[in-house]
């Protein structure tokens, strides 16, 4: 049960942050999640 819940969560980050739009950066501090951060042709675009 656990692991389909886990794979309907990764479906729905990809549709909000497409792979191809962001990059996932390790947080500093541990314990939170990777930042979000747009990749440069996307902030150039916008």
């Amino acid at each position: 049960m656990r692991t389909g819940r886990l794979g309907v969560n990764k479906e729905i980050e990809n549709s909000l942050n497409p792979p191809e739009w962001v990059d996932r950066v390790p947080e500093v501090l541990p314990g939170y999640p990777d930042r979000i951060v747009p990749k440069p042709r996307v902030i150039k675009r916008t």
